[in-house]
């Protein structure tokens, strides 16, 4: 699954929409958030910075198995 479509299905399923990234403090306007979206440029924090909002986590898998979430 690519970026921006974890970022917009944990968006939905927080019953939100992409335009209400502006709240994050990630893009300034909706325009932006619908750009970066659609341009699929996020930042590991970015990531965690939506997870968080949308009340979820970012996690890193090890080879092993091992899973560590990302604060």
């Amino acid at each position: 699954m690519k970026a921006s479509e974890a970022v917009m299905l944990s968006i939905n399923q927080a019953r939100k929409n992409q335009a209400d990234l502006v709240e994050t403090g990630l893009v300034a306007s909706r325009q932006a958030a619908n750009r970066k979206v659609r341009e699929g440029r996020w930042s590991v924090d970015d990531l965690i910075t939506v997870a968080k909002w949308t009340g979820g986590k970012v996690l890193y898998q090890t080879p092993d198995g091992e899973q560590y979430e990302l604060k």
